[in-house]
């Protein structure tokens, strides 16, 4: 816009040349001058986003939208403080309503994905930003929802040919943080250290080479850059969570304590699961509980757990599998007989196990992990609270084997352990009649302390004991209703046995099953696939070992007589 105030026209080109400090001081200047400036007032509060200063970004937006309230450019900035707030299904709506009176804003567009993907419906996001014209914010957008399915042979079909690309230090970094998750950091610590050298000392260029470096087993390198990050920013909160799981030796953990104990009351839950973590290895079982209290309550407060949340979701994938079973076209339809890997889908509650599973079957070459593969669920839960539309669900169901084949080359088996899948098993079982379904289980107490251990995104439940506790009686609830009411065959795995003997439940497991699996080649060959789940470190570090799974029932004793309540009926 025409700058009709002095420090305006010079605020943005200091805030597009990436110093939003410097562009906030002209930008506070112009509405000093003229405070009906709504050009002014919005772009200090876009500065202010830059500055990691939330709500005084807010005010300065909220007061340009008091001044010009039909401005797509600063609805467009509410979007984003909205989705920076943890507000998704706000931001979603509003960014609806932008795209209706303005049809033409791309930005409204890619904040609307945004938005959805934090609800976690990522294929409707895909939809989205594929009708959007290619640039690189859309790819590496796009790139996070095939991610977060695990569907990584897509993401790096988008990610390699755009690192050839000249982008930007910001879009780099979010390149690189692609590939660690789709396991290639060795390749995001080559894009980050170019990154490193256009934007130096940037704390989010710090964080995800320093997250690399630890995916890479380059420990001390990732340390030292961790702590140099905690330097420059003292209260990062994932880069002390991602730190604690680094720390091992106990002078190391308690001088990393004390240069913490200013920043107690920190805002960050992840802050809290990184003391939490740094306690519990020096054995302070206390203080370890008292952080993951406080961690939990943050969450809480972001994400509230509803009730009644997960026992409508059961009911509704009942009637789902009324619906299908009552279906006389189901049966004929081509697109279930497909040739291809037979998905064996591993499930329980999280931390049941299900990585240290994946990974020993998949020492069979013949087995291939899939990973954590999202597409399933995404595909379900479109249909699941509407008319089932088989033309529909066919098609998509189709889409999911051939992502199956994609992934797992020449094995026969692919695993995808996803482990909400376990609640639409009889859903699951008529569309693909060759799946299996294993689900994994653990002691409860430890089971339950684990999980609360633990910041799990978007998972209400595991935010509070009591939670955890009534969704564990759920799955039970839908696995008695599948096993007992439908008479359908499932498979358990108990992790205290997988430890014992790993090879002995692997290959009993396969064998009723109906399936191979070769334990004479489990001891040579070395796992191939995707583990990259909280668990996944444990696992590379120890294998399938007790001082990867256990240990958690030491918080027991300090828990409330309540809380043990709970876990002791479940015992």
């Amino acid at each position: 816009p025409a700058d009709g105030v002095p420090g305006h026209s010079a605020g943005l080109a200091l805030l597009n040349a990436g110093q939003p400090q410097s562009a906030l001081t002209q930008f506070e200047a112009a509405t000093a001058r003229q405070d009906h400036y709504a050009d002014a007032w919005h772009n200090a509060g876009v500065a202010l986003l830059g500055l990691d200063r939330l709500a005084e970004a807010e005010k300065r937006i909220d007061t340009a939208l008091q001044l010009e309230p039909a401005r797509t450019p600063y609805r467009v900035s509410k979007v984003r403080v909205l989705l920076l707030s943890f507000q998704p299904e706000e931001a979603m709506s509003l960014a609806h309503q932008i795209v209706n009176d303005d049809p033409s804003s791309v930005a409204a567009k890619q904040y609307l994905a945004e938005a959805l993907f934090d609800l976690k419906r990522f294929l409707d996001a895909i939809e989205i930003l594929n009708s959007l014209p290619p640039d690189p914010e859309t790819a590496l957008t796009l790139a996070k929802c095939w991610s977060a399915m695990s569907l990584h042979h897509r993401v790096k079909a988008i990610i390699m040919p755009l690192g050839r690309q000249p982008i930007s230090a910001a879009n780099q970094t979010r390149a690189a943080s692609l590939l660690t998750e789709a396991g290639e950091p060795a390749d995001a610590i080559a894009l980050l250290t170019h990154a490193n050298t256009q934007s130096p000392n940037n704390p989010h260029i710090l964080f995800n080479l320093a997250h690399a470096l630890s995916e890479n087993q380059q420990d001390e390198a990732a340390i030292a850059t961790f702590e140099a990050l905690l330097l420059q920013a003292p209260g990062h909160g994932y880069a002390l969570y991602e730190l604690s799981g680094l720390l091992q030796d106990s002078q190391a953990i308690t001088a990393r304590l004390t240069t913490c104990q200013p920043a107690t009351h920190h805002a960050d839950p992840l802050w809290h699961y990184g003391l939490a973590r740094l306690y519990l290895k020096l054995g302070e079982y206390a203080s370890a509980l008292a952080h993951l209290r406080h961690a939990n309550q943050i969450q809480q407060q972001r994400l509230p757990w509803r009730e009644d949340a997960g026992p409508a979701l059961c009911q509704q994938i009942r009637a789902m599998y009324s619906q299908l079973q009552n279906s006389e076209a189901l049966s004929s339809s081509p697109e279930l007989q497909l040739r291809g890997p037979t998905p064996v889908l591993i499930t329980g509650m999280p931390r049941c196990g299900s990585t240290a599973l994946a990974w020993q079957l998949s020492k069979d070459p013949q087995w291939h992990s899939g990973g954590e593969i999202g597409l399933l669920d995404q595909i379900l839960q479109r249909q699941v609270a509407t008319p089932v539309n088989l033309k529909a669900l066919r098609t998509q169901i189709h889409l999911y084997r051939s992502e199956l084949a994609a992934l797992s080359g020449d094995a026969d088996v692919v695993t995808d352990k996803l482990l909400s899948n376990g609640l639409y098993f009889g859903v699951i079982a008529l569309l693909m009649p060759d799946m299996r379904m294993v689900r994994c289980s653990r002691d409860p107490i430890e089971h339950a302390l684990s999980i609360f251990a633990h910041p799990f995104q978007g998972m209400p439940y595991t935010q509070s004991l009591t939670g955890i506790a009534a969704q564990f009686s759920l799955e039970e609830e839908q696995t008695v209703f599948w096993t007992e009411e439908c008479g359908l065959q499932l498979e358990h795995v108990h992790i205290d046995e997988l430890r014992a003997q790993p090879a002995t439940v692997c290959a009993r497991f396969a064998t009723r099953a109906g399936l191979n699996w070769l334990s004479s080649q489990a001891d040579t060959h070395s796992p191939a696939g995707s583990f990259n789940t909280l668990s996944s470190r444990q696992i590379n570090h120890d294998g399938v070992s007790s001082r990867a799974q256990s240990g958690w029932q030491a918080l027991y004793p300090y828990l409330t007589p309540t809380e043990k309540g709970l876990f002791d009926q479940a015992g």
